[in-house]
């Protein structure tokens, strides 16, 4: 009998890779005779194995040696096709007699296996009994620590030229009420945080609506994450996520570009404006996750314009703005502008990441690096809310270039293992160094955040605690609340109570009661 091996190298190993197992049901329930297996009497095994880009080369081609596979199958990706292509140099010394072959977007030679046209409705679940199963021997044992996804339609409606989405036409879609029987399957095994894959989750209204409706109906504290176009919504659609439990969905919303001739060079259909005013709706109702992205380097995209679509963006008040740098992937018609008019230099070698554009330098790149890092570790992680709305809008008056010239002073600063206080603590001395007339209310600012954040309380040198332990004990022991802090802010006069049960799983925040105002105790 032959043994089929279908390895999965994922990002993280919180990331459940849904492919291999697609793969396997397709060909255990259709009794599917693979093309890339020989024919014998005694048929097949086949069985899925799975680690991640963070472990040990050595340890993975020892456990696929162990498994004395006749074929090895591999998903390559971006992210992991370096890997994957040293991996298979050792196997094709220690396993000689085994065929490779490769899947997804990024092959590693001729020997893949082919596209098919199978619908997307024809392929089976690949949620059985031997991928439940398959948790309690992976490296984060239950399912509620992994992030698993659900593929309810393949395919985009739109021709983004820079994604490999736009290459197929159409979108296919499983029926509603399969889409709702897994989704009970998942829940029913434990799953905690499920990603829709969909491209464009809401292209299809009633649809979305029907989805929607069905997931605010659960009994159940699982998360549903989808990457949605936010022009799209409706007051329909608005009303249903307004009601949503606090963290039953988030979203993922691609905005790219603010630029109309960039939007228009590549074929983007998308209505900017609506985009962000749903945004703005939707963060305004403090119970779902809006996470925005961007895109740097596209065509005509310059530091003006890109800068003007971080101040739009983070006006719009989403809890997290992921800035992307433009990736040239093979067979996308973005790649095949960059090569026709030689107008852009990127990497050869995988995720093909832009260098220089037609309208930015590499000098510009390594601006908007240095941006990148301070916006993800300072406002998507939540930390500094209080801080950069205030820098942003009063001291700066202009988010871009508070993020801009604090990126300068942080990199210069920072070293590789940062604390949680040395963060605000370079946060507090840049700004009170620029700004030192605000001194007192940048300060407010930095405790503000830092004990929302840090249940220890590690406040910078030189902002001085007045922490209210009678209060605490008096608290304590009238409540069911016993992990707080009560702190008088000098500032604005009040005592304010944190407490440190539950982050928020909209801002990352612990809860804060304003207790008091009018003098200090």
């Amino acid at each position: 009998m032959q043994k089929v091996l279908l390895a999965a190298l994922s990002a993280k190993n919180i990331h459940k890779t849904l492919a291999p197992w697609c793969l396997k049901a397709y060909i255990d329930v259709k009794n599917y005779y693979p093309d890339f297996l020989e024919y014998s009497e005694e048929g097949y095994s086949i069985s899925v194995f799975e680690s991640s880009i963070n472990d040990k080369i050595e340890n993975i081609v020892a456990e696929i040696c162990a498994a004395q596979p006749d074929v090895v199958g591999f998903s390559c990706y971006i992210w992991n096709i370096t890997m994957v292509r040293e991996i298979v140099a050792n196997l094709r010394i220690l396993l000689p007699e085994c065929k490779i072959y490769f899947g997804g977007p990024e092959p590693l030679d001729n020997n893949s296996i082919a596209e098919n046209n199978i619908k997307l409705s024809d392929c089976p679940s690949p949620y059985t009994d031997e991928f439940f199963a398959s948790f309690a021997i992976g490296k984060m044992g239950l399912i509620a620590n992994q992030l698993i996804y659900y593929e309810s339609s393949r395919g985009c409606p739109y021709s983004c030229s820079f994604c490999l989405s736009s290459v197929k036409d159409g979108v296919e879609y499983l029926p509603l009420e399969r889409v709702k029987s897994e989704i009970n399957i998942l829940l029913s095994h434990g799953a905690r945080c499920i990603k829709f894959v969909d491209r464009t989750f809401n292209s299809n209204r009633r649809r979305a609506i029907e989805i929607f409706k069905f997931i605010f109906g659960l009994d159940t504290d699982c998360t549903f994450h989808f990457e949605v176009a936010a022009d799209l919504f409706d007051d329909e659609q608005l009303e249903i996520i307004s009601k949503m439990p606090v963290g039953r969905v988030q979203f993922e919303v691609g905005i790219q570009s603010v630029n109309l001739k960039t939007i228009l060079t590549v074929c983007r259909e998308t209505h900017t404006n609506r985009a962000l005013n749903n945004i703005s709706k939707m963060s305004s109702f403090a119970n779902c996750h809006i996470h925005v992205d961007l895109i740097a380097g596209l065509p005509f995209d310059s530091m003006s314009t890109f800068a003007e679509a971080i101040n739009r963006c983070l006006a719009a008040k989403p809890h997290m703005l992921q800035i992307g740098f433009l990736k040239m992937l093979k067979g996308s018609a973005m790649r095949e502008y960059a090569d026709a008019f030689d107008e852009y230099k990127y990497s050869e070698l995988p995720p093909y990441e832009v260098l220089e554009s037609n309208s930015m330098s590499a000098d510009d790149f390594c601006t908007l690096k240095r941006i990148e890092e301070v916006v993800d570790k300072y406002y998507n992680t939540g930390m500094a809310s209080y801080s950069i709305d205030f820098a942003s809008e009063k001291l700066f008056c202009d988010a871009y270039k508070f993020f801009k010239e604090f990126s300068e002073y942080y990199c210069e600063k920072v070293s590789d293992k940062s604390s949680m206080k040395l963060s605000y603590t370079l946060l507090r001395d840049f700004l009170t160094a620029k700004f030192s007339e605000e001194k007192n209310q940048i300060e407010h600012n930095i405790k503000l955040d830092c004990l929302l954040h840090d249940p220890k309380g590690m406040l910078p040198a030189g902002i001085e605690s007045f922490r209210d332990k009678g209060a605490e004990a008096d608290i304590r022991a009238k409540s069911e609340y016993k992990n707080i802090r009560v702190e008088k802010f000098v500032f604005d006069k009040s005592k304010r109570l944190f407490i440190y049960n539950n982050k928020s799983l909209v801002t990352n925040a612990y809860d804060m009661i304003i207790l008091r105002t009018g003098g200090v105790a």
